[in-house]
């Protein structure tokens, strides 16, 4: 099909899908036997159904994350219509799955092919076949989840005894103590939040004084 005849990204995509074919099953599932095409087959045979359809697709950025202390590959891939230079931007996050004899390097090469593949099958609406790395179709009996961890967060509360400026502030805030019922000892605990609090109820305490004087 000429892609001229295509006048936007959105009718050119329509083609694409249009020719998709079944997926050649290049590879085989040691554990139940059955075959199924491999990402890098997928890859190969798509770009035959973008380039009849005048479309590139490529991934414009990658870059490792982590949520909650797990490893995920962040992606951006670009659809590009070449009669009319319109491009489609696509999002992905990809899990990458250390394991013994796969370090971080290696699979998060992995995670850069298998996110591609599932990315383009997504794009192009190719059907599922029994991959051995498809989510809803690989055998998963033996999965056990990892216990979560737990994540506590303490906040230090410090008091305005322990800055460097207490006693200065001791020496300020010691006559106006009586104002707010309170002794030295309990002014030298207060965190700094409750020392912000009473500071502007001192103030204001003064105000009011003054303004009593003043009438």
């Amino acid at each position: 099909m000429d892609e001229l005849t295509h006048n936007s990204i959105e009718a050119a995509l329509v083609a694409a899908q249009a020719s998709v074919t079944a997926v050649k099953k290049d590879g085989k599932n040691t554990f139940a036997g059955w075959k199924y095409a491999t990402a890098d087959e997928l890859i190969a045979e798509s770009k035959k159904n973008f380039k009849t359809a005048g479309l590139a697709f490529d991934r414009k950025s990658d870059k490792l994350v982590y949520l909650e202390g797990n490893p995920l590959i962040e992606s951006v891939f670009n659809l590009t219509h070449g009669a009319t230079k319109e491009v489609t931007e696509y999002t992905s996050s990809w899990p990458v799955i250390e394991k013994k004899g796969t370090p971080l390097d290696k699979a998060y090469a992995a995670g850069l092919t298998s996110s591609l593949a599932y990315k383009i099958r997504d794009v192009l609406l190719i059907p599922k076949t029994n991959e051995d790395d498809s989510m809803d179709r690989r055998d998963d009996t033996q999965y056990e989840p990892k216990p979560k961890q737990k994540w506590k967060q303490e906040k230090k509360q410090e008091t305005i005894k322990q800055g460097p400026k207490w006693p200065e502030l001791l020496e300020k805030y010691r006559p106006l103590l009586p104002l707010v019922n309170m002794s030295e000892s309990q002014f030298g605990n207060l965190t700094l939040d409750e020392y912000m609090t009473t500071r502007a109820k001192i103030s204001d305490l003064q105000k009011t004084q003054e303004l009593t004087r003043e009438g």
